[in-house]
């Protein structure tokens, strides 16, 4: 007979995300049996050591491992009249059809049958969203901390109708994790009372040996330019584009890849390789990560471009491997590099400004070459898989400790 798990902790967030994928893998412990809730129901290639679960076998007796739900539980038909009577309105980004959302009542179900021990949301407004609603329907609700991403309380809480769902959540949330010092306050803005918790990457943290190996040779010898080629609701991948092409006398010798383009940032790409004579490749989606690791290694500078973010992981990617980031100011990236000697911070509407950030890094060896071993230092102090599990361990026998205490 397997072993019982000595603790249960269910995640829930978007299951196809690199970041929840690498975060709950460096929790995992042999005594630790983790439940993966999928917030959507995107298909998804199945991580190395993560097993399929219904949730027909979902118990508290769960055996130690990490453990995806299958979608097929996450929506039924009558949950959504069960929100209709709730008055519940879910919240969908445009490119996220709403049949694709799991319900409120599809998480009761599976916090009714596991019983655990802690409930980890990863990301807010997918996730966050769906754990304040279950929480307001549920009699007992398991200790709940909620880890933000990116723009998750720096942009929305600008945005119509999200101030009064973020109240939802952080005015019961236990345990607030920001990837990003500036949100500490933003949180407590709209209800949060609980401790001030150490800054930790959203995507936890990486083997800094395994990532060294595709940055091998030094940036200085590189001869590619990588852009971030998302342009939506929050990225401006085209404005990199028209800052390159303003300075494209200045990059003979240069290639452009762009990762993750949608048709626009296409369309832009081929113009530019077609009337400008530059080497623009649009690359196709790379479902398997290592692939696109290999190109940000290939790369001697990034260019992140948006109108908000959090701490971009490609930015940490990047210090990892070498390249260099040139990055817009509405991240969180100056809490880990020095604008203009580990990196270069650009307002992300200034096209001149990116241009000559772009000509700096292409064109100064020392600035590169240098900043290629500091970053690497800072990773591997801030970013490493040991450190940041003996972290995220702490914190979550903090939030332990309050699960006991609410039982006595």
């Amino acid at each position: 007979m397997s072993q019982r798990a000595r603790l249960r902790l269910l995640v829930v967030g978007m299951s196809n995300s690199p970041h929840l994928h690498r975060w709950v893998s460096m929790v995992a412990r042999p005594d630790v049996a983790i439940v993966v809730f999928p917030s959507l129901s995107f298909p998804v290639n199945l991580p190395e050591g993560f097993r399929l679960i219904d949730l027909a076998d979902v118990t508290e007796d769960l055996e130690p491992g990490i453990f995806l739900l299958t979608h097929t539980e996450s929506r039924r038909e009558e949950d959504t009249l069960e929100d209709r009577d709730w008055g519940y309105v879910p919240f969908s980004h445009s490119f996220v059809p709403p049949h694709m959302l799991s319900t409120p009542a599809a998480l009761l179900r599976c916090i009714d049958r596991l019983r655990p021990h802690l409930l980890h949301g990863m990301e807010t407004q997918i996730a966050g969203y769906l754990c304040a609603e279950a929480a307001r329907r549920a009699a007992n609700f398991p200790t709940w901390i909620q880890s933000t991403w990116g723009s998750d309380l720096f942009l929305f809480r600008k945005l119509e109708g999200h101030p009064e769902r973020l109240k939802k959540v952080f005015g019961r949330v236990q345990i607030h994790l920001a990837d990003c010092a500036r949100d500490r306050p933003i949180a407590r803005q709209f209800g949060y009372q609980g401790p001030d918790m150490p800054i930790v990457p959203s995507s936890g943290g990486v083997s800094i040996d395994d990532m060294r190996r595709f940055g091998g040779t030094p940036p200085s010898k590189r001869t590619r330019i990588l852009v971030k080629g998302y342009h939506n609701w929050a990225g401006r991948a085209l404005l990199g584009l028209s800052a390159l092409t303003l300075v494209r006398d200045e990059l003979k010798g240069f290639g452009i890849d762009i990762l993750a383009a949608g048709p626009r940032v296409r369309a832009w790409a081929q113009q530019m390789s077609a009337t400008l004579g530059m080497e623009v490749r649009a690359l196709d989606y790379m479902a398997d990560h290592t692939d696109a690791l290999r190109r940000l290694g290939e790369a001697r500078l990034v260019i992140g471009l948006g109108i908000s973010d959090g701490l971009s992981t490609t930015v940490l990617e990047a210090m990892s491997v070498g390249t260099f980031p040139v990055q817009s100011c509405t991240s969180c990236c100056d809490e880990w590099i020095q604008d203009g000697q580990t990196g270069l911070i650009v307002p992300p509407s200034d096209t001149r400004a990116i241009a000559n950030a772009i000509v700096r890094a292409a064109t100064d060896d020392e600035l590169v070459d240098t900043a290629a071993r500091r970053n690497l230092e800072t990773v591997s102090r801030r970013w490493s898989t040991p450190a940041n599990r003996v972290m995220a361990w702490r914190i979550y026998d903090q939030a332990l400790g309050k699960t006991a205490a609410s039982r006595v």
